[in-house]
């Protein structure tokens, strides 16, 4: 009863990604500092929450800059970590950045899940390059990765911006074909630009469909 129990490796892990996915990254580090003292090594699980925690915190930099010393430390990236900086690449509109590390990824022996292209496809959509989105989900099936309800939303998504009905409506059967249910993030998006509904609701069926995303 009165043994004392200290805390090891899935403890210390469970903290710093409670702090890191809180937004706090000082904590988490200082935690990640802890653990090292107590004699205890981090491995990805640990970093991969911590660069998770910099990015949320808009600190790229130094996420990339913690990404670019695991090797140093004798631990491999993993799907998450990479996913992790695409996205947030991504997020900030660099998406060369973004193809540059998916390519590193593969290099490192690494495959793209669905959750990988899907991010990348986000990434071209919101800066407008429809086009190359299209490319990279024909490459995606290419590759045997299948789309999934969230690539397609996407790429929905950005076809709206531009009222691209014909499009659109190629994405929806494809949605179709492959048992793939439109969700509500399309029609809570649509309803919020009242311009591009009311010119969906001069066109046929599909419409009525998309209304019950």
């Amino acid at each position: 009863r009165n043994k004392r129990f200290l805390p090891d490796n899935f403890t210390y892990s469970s903290l710093i990604h409670g702090c890191a996915a809180s937004g706090s990254i000082d904590e988490a580090f200082s935690l990640r500092d802890v653990m090292l003292s107590a004699g205890l090594t981090p491995n990805i699980i640990t970093y991969n929450s911590l660069i998770y925690g910099l990015c949320k915190s808009g600190k790229l930099s130094r996420a990339v800059n913690l990404f670019n010393k695991l090797q140093s430390k004798g631990i491999s990236p993993n799907g998450i970590t990479y996913n992790t900086l695409i996205d947030e690449y991504c997020k900030e509109g660099k998406t060369t950045e973004a193809f540059k590390l998916k390519q590193k990824m593969v290099e490192e022996g690494i495959q793209p899940t669905v959750i990988t292209y899907s991010i990348l496809i986000y990434g071209l959509c919101t800066q407008g390059y429809m086009e190359e989105a299209i490319k990279l989900l024909d490459q995606m099936i290419e590759n045997n990765v299948d789309p999934n309800y969230i690539t397609y939303c996407t790429l929905i998504h950005g076809y709206i911006k531009s009222g691209n009905m014909e499009e659109i409506s190629k994405l929806y059967d494809e949605m179709h074909i492959r048992g793939l249910l439109p969700t509500n993030w399309i029609g809570n998006w649509k309803r919020s630009d009242p311009v591009v509904v009311n010119n969906w609701n001069r066109k046929d069926g599909h419409m009525k469909t998309y209304s019950q995303c």
